[in-house]
């Protein structure tokens, strides 16, 4: 594996890295810079513990939080169903949430890992 493989790994995780790159001002060593930040983003913890909580209210501020993160990175699976959830508890249900954030746990896992294996 070389040094650029790190992105064929997250586009295979249905991330859109050239996109994000362009929006960083097409420079790929901000957008490494944000990814490595992304590992102390304890937003996707922390919406977590709220919905297990059942606080609609923080849970939807820390799920806001972590979309615009999640849109601005280019993760794009985890931002449609991160963009569901907010929609959810905006409108006050949790019903359901848990179900909908656990499909993006993999997804969020591997993304992780691609970071820490090859960024870091």
């Amino acid at each position: 594996m070389g040094m650029s493989d790190w992105k064929e790994l997250l586009r295979l995780e249905d991330v859109d890295v050239d996109g994000a790159i362009s929006r960083f001002a097409n420079k790929e060593e901000r957008y490494i810079k944000y990814l490595r930040l992304f590992l102390q983003d304890n937003n996707y913890a922390l919406m977590n513990k709220y919905i297990a909580e059942g606080d609609v209210n923080k849970a939807f501020e820390r799920c806001h939080a972590f979309k615009g993160v999640v849109g601005n990175l280019g993760f794009k699976s985890m931002y449609t169903v991160i963009y569901d959830v907010c929609e959810l508890l905006r409108a006050g249900k949790i019903e359901g949430v848990e179900a909908l954030v656990d499909e993006i746990r993999d997804n969020y896992d591997s993304i992780i890992e691609i970071i820490c294996n090859n960024l870091l």
